[in-house]
């Protein structure tokens, strides 16, 4: 018997890995999508059928996680009255490798061996885990008609990787950088049902991750905004009806809400806000974030010899006025442009230093012997940190004047690669550490506009089992990597998104530095004889262009 179970389980998890069709009975015709659902792809695995065992019914229920319309009404009809309003599955959701195992352990327990190497939680946000296996017990009952019907089951749902592509949808929401200037997007991943809109909106207003709070970004919804109704969204006006809290904020708070919720349910053209009794209208002039996604230019800014400046399509540089003639007298090893051009923040022989582009005397602001490149924030102070020790971070304002920053969060670290995102709102530190290679984000604490510290750490998985080479922003939700496996001697290019999935974006040999662009497209390597290289297809290619260094714009 258990045999002949083996090879049902594994046609069925097969068909549930990739349509959610029933694990036991005649295929059933689905129902068609509503066109107006916010889903593209429907999968519609059946209820029980009638004389189903108890495997067939725990396959069955694992199945209908693959459609969450209603709340994962078929789901729950695999469930005994008694637990089916109180089982949870959006507790968890756990993504698994290959196929599981069920086990009958008596005529009323049934056990589901799954290993699992990634989940999204409660709040929505993505995890990835070191493969682990996990057994889910159940436990079964008859009903009044002698079917058998789940009576214990664990909170959450289980999904292969197929599943949960389909079935769920990447979603940022938006909060303000601690300026009140840019939009920074905390990533989060819900299913597609026809009230995303409406989830997405709930969780913005439960607030930001953890890592993104303690005043690293700020949300403008009075404490205690609850949403009194879905979210409607037609011919791409939304309309969002809060809680009479919203009722306590000024007209420019409002307009910083309406922000909020605009950016974050995303392709609206506007959004309405009400109150019990109220439309909260908008204020002419109101404030804007520049903009929800920085870019920075598509050419490359680069050293090339003796010129400093933006690579052209000869594949010569051009020297960038007021700064170019600086940053080579100062015989500038890498160097990054502020986003408006005005100042360089530039690495030498002889320690960090600031450039003017009004042809301003240049400024050293640390003197300290193994400095990484320097970085620069959006509020014009030059970060500095050695390589030796990644918690003594320094930021140095435009006159050279120094503010140690409180990061106990990076002792005992040795920094290879630190940079700042766009937005100016979190640092990015790929460092080794005696138990390998680590990369973390941060956000940055603030005092009156000076940084001071950072918060609470977000660790990204990476290949313990290979040497750290440098680390970049792709955009303002994505960084890259550049490592070395121990067995193999070309460099692997690795992207993350901040709350999602790493991928592998393939090798390319003797690759020593990455640069970001704007997105995986405008990615670059160069390798130690300053050859630069950029994707194309599933590879790299070498764009015949060779410089002495490839530098960032903030």
């Amino acid at each position: 018997m258990r045999a002949r179970w083996a090879g049902i389980v594994v046609a069925a998890l097969a068909l549930a890995g990739c349509g959610g069709v029933p694990a036991s009975g005649p295929v059933e015709a689905g129902s068609i999508i509503d066109a107006g659902a916010d889903i593209d792809v429907a999968y519609n695995p059946g209820g029980p059928l009638t004389g189903a065992t108890q495997t067939e019914i725990m396959l069955g229920f694992i199945s209908a996680a693959t459609n969450p319309q209603n709340d994962y009404s078929v789901a729950r009809s695999y469930l005994a009255e008694s637990i089916r309003d109180e089982w949870d599955p959006n507790k968890i959701t756990q993504i698994r490798t290959g196929i599981g195992q069920p086990r009958t352990e008596s005529d009323t327990a049934q056990s589901f061996t799954l290993t699992s190497a990634a989940h999204v939680d409660e709040n929505g946000q993505y995890i990835e885990d070191q493969p682990a296996t996990q057994v889910l017990d159940f436990t079964f009952v008859q009903d009044e008609n002698d079917q058998w019907r789940i009576a214990s089951a664990p909170p959450g749902i289980v999904l292969s990787r197929e599943s949960f592509n389909a079935v769920f949808e990447a979603h940022p929401l938006y909060f303000y950088d601690a300026t009140g200037t840019y939009l920074v997007p905390d990533l989060r991943w819900f299913p597609k049902t026809t009230l995303l809109a409406t989830t997405v909106v709930r969780t913005l207003l439960e607030g930001q991750a953890a890592w993104l709070r303690e005043g690293v970004t700020n949300t403008y919804f009075p404490a205690g905004t609850k949403l009194d109704s879905r979210v409607v969204v037609e011919s791409g006006v939304a309309t969002v009806a809060l809680s009479d809290e919203v009722l306590e904020a000024s007209p420019e708070q409002v307009e910083l809400m309406r922000q909020q919720l605009r950016a974050t349910i995303g392709n609206v053209s506007s959004v309405v806000i009400t109150a019990p009794g109220v439309t909260l209208e908008e204020q002419d002039g109101a404030p804007a974030p520049e903009t929800v996604e920085l870019s920075v230019q598509d050419q490359l800014l680069a050293r090339q010899d003796d010129v400093f400046g933006f690579l052209k399509s000869s594949g010569a540089v051009g020297a960038l006025a007021g700064v170019s003639t600086e940053v080579i007298g100062l015989d500038a090893t890498d160097a990054t442009l502020s986003r408006n051009g005005a100042i360089a923040a530039v690495q030498t022989p002889t320690g960090a230093w600031l450039v003017f582009a009004n042809n301003a005397k240049a400024v050293q602001v640390d003197t300290r012997a193994g400095l990484l490149a320097p970085a620069l924030d959006n509020s014009g102070f030059v970060w500095t940190v050695p390589a030796s020790d990644a918690a003594a971070l320094v930021a140095h304002d435009d006159d050279g004047n120094a503010y140690p920053i409180n990061a106990p969060q990076f002792a005992g670290m040795q920094a290879t690669s630190f940079s700042i995102s766009r937005d100016g709102s979190r640092v990015l530190l790929l460092s080794s550490t005696t138990l390998g290679p680590r990369l973390s984000v941060a956000g940055i604490i603030r005092t009156d506009g000076v940084p001071t510290g950072l918060g609470p750490l977000l660790s990204l998985p990476i290949d313990q089992s290979s040497t750290a080479l440098d680390a970049t922003w792709v955009d303002g939700n994505t960084i890259a990597t550049l490592t070395i496996p121990d067995d193999d001697d070309q460099s692997v290019v690795t992207s993350y998104q901040l709350g999602g999935p790493s991928t592998s974006l393939g090798r390319v040999t003797d690759g020593v530095t990455i640069t970001g662009g704007n997105g995986a497209d405008g990615i670059r390597v160069v390798t130690s004889a300053g050859d630069i290289y950029r994707p194309r297809g599933n590879g790299w290619a070498d764009t015949g262009t060779t410089v002495t260094f490839l530098a960032t714009q903030q």
